[in-house]
């Protein structure tokens, strides 16, 4: 009975200090909405609960909270300060998405889109259930055709300037794969291969230029495929996509479902040293025609794999051919910003194949396309913001509801659905030197005194 008794307390003081700390979060996000930052910062440091320890201070580190600090300083436009805060949580929580947006928006705000890019661009390692995983997604797809139209203007305003040797001996550009059945029925695959081929070679370390950028170049330049076979043009096209290689591939689908897939590797420098290697299978074969494909093309180039880099190269992204092709068809509805198409074919995809997580990765809400597809940062926090608020309402859609095992579980989701802001976690607090966390002491020294909000 005092067993009882006593686990009984144990979990009402759990319930009493989640509610205790759900309940600052909430506190300081009406201050941050409010702009009172200094207010907003103290209220995510009750909850991180400062101590002092030997003489010295210390905090608790919490992954919502110190983002929340980081999210703070970015409202404040002290940007530098926010990527230390966001840093920490990047490194501690690889997985959790809401920083890696922030930091996002920081480097943006600094003007330095690359680094913005890079960060966006790491929306695979957020967990799949973690809504920031597609906002990263839309970012990084708003910022990258940005990137594009700046790179193409750029390359014809110096294109005198340029020179192929100042390139990585290992890079390449990949076109469009070519059909050359009759059947116009296979004609996604070109994009849906090119997209795959891309990443393929990016996993093995080469620099491969956008693939984007290399279709609108070649459209561009009034190129076709026999321009390929003259030296200047062949030379012209590297200096401006920004690659010494070029990867000309096509697909011959036979009536009988068998298959040829061929790749072309072309030295932009040197185009009669051009090199095909063709493969032969059956249409079921595809993906692994293509992993054959991509072996052969990094071993003609020197590059030398490493067990894990050959690992990641071989997994097969979906084993259902269907779902591949409506994949295929939303990169190109995706390229020439049919948002709602894109969706459409992505959530096809996903019905024909579960586990395809690039097509899940761009089964983006409209809502989503809309918050991240705008210039104006400080639009795109506010409606992000709202689209993640721990409100019913306000959440993004969910798929299905949780399977409710435990009592921890069926709370949380009788939260979510009458609208509660309270949503129980594990406690994961543990003091900065205790959790090991690089660069632990930046808070304690930049947070004991919040700093005034910025003047008008």
């Amino acid at each position: 009975m005092k067993i009882k008794i006593f686990a009984m307390m144990v979990f009402l003081s759990f319930l009493l200090f989640i509610g205790c700390t759900a309940s600052n979060y909430s506190i300081a996000e009406r201050y941050l909405k409010q702009r009172e930052y200094v207010e907003a910062l103290r209220a995510y440091l009750q909850a991180l609960q400062p101590h002092v320890r030997e003489g010295k201070r210390w905090i608790y580190y919490e992954k919502e909270a110190v983002t929340g600090i980081g999210m703070v300083y970015w409202s404040m436009q002290r940007y530098e300060t926010a990527i230390k805060i966001l840093n920490l949580v990047t490194e501690r929580d690889p997985g959790y998405g809401k920083p890696y947006f922030y930091l996002g928006l920081c480097y943006e705000a600094l003007g330095k889109e690359d680094q913005a890019i890079g960060i966006y661009s790491q929306y695979e390692r957020i967990e799949p259930s973690d809504p920031f995983r597609q906002i990263l997604a839309g970012r990084l797809d708003y910022l990258s055709k940005r990137k594009v139209v700046h790179d193409v203007g750029e390359a014809f305003q110096k294109e005198f300037q340029l020179d192929i040797g100042q390139y990585p001996e290992k890079s390449i550009a990949v076109l469009p794969f070519i059909n050359l059945t009759d059947n116009r029925e296979w004609d996604p695959l070109q994009k849906g291969l090119a997209e795959l081929v891309t990443a393929d070679l990016r996993e093995a370390g080469l620099v491969v230029a956008d693939r984007l950028k290399t279709e609108r170049l070649f459209e561009q330049l009034g190129m076709t495929l026999s321009s390929l076979e003259k030296p200047e043009e062949a030379l012209r096209f590297g200096k401006m996509v920004g690659a010494r290689y070029l990867l000309k591939g096509s697909y011959l689908i036979m009536g009988d479902f068998k298959m040829t897939l061929d790749a072309n590797v072309i030295p932009l420098e040197n185009v009669s040293s051009a090199t095909s290697f063709p493969f032969n299978g059956t249409l079921a074969q595809l993906f692994q025609l293509e992993k054959d494909m991509i072996l052969r093309v990094v071993s003609h180039l020197g590059v030398m794999l490493t067990p894990q880099q050959r690992e990641r190269i071989l997994e097969i992204p979906t084993q259902s051919l269907d779902a591949f092709l409506q994949y295929s068809r939303g990169l190109n509805a995706l390229d020439n910003e049919d948002y709602a198409s894109a969706s459409s074919y992505f959530r096809r995809a996903v019905e024909l194949d579960s586990r395809f997580q690039r097509a899940k990765d761009w089964c983006i809400v409209p809502e989503i396309w809309m918050a991240t597809h705008t210039q104006n940062l400080f639009r795109v926090d506010r409606e992000v913001s709202y689209l993640t608020r721990p409100t019913a309402e306000g959440r993004l859609p969910y798929t299905m509801a949780p399977k409710l095992v435990s009592p921890e579980t069926r709370l949380q989701w009788m939260g979510v659905r009458q609208k509660a802001a309270v949503v129980l976690t594990n406690d994961t607090r543990k003091a900065f030197p205790e959790a090991d966390v690089m660069g632990a002491p930046i808070l304690p020294e930049l947070l004991s005194e919040p700093p005034s909000p910025p003047s008008k």
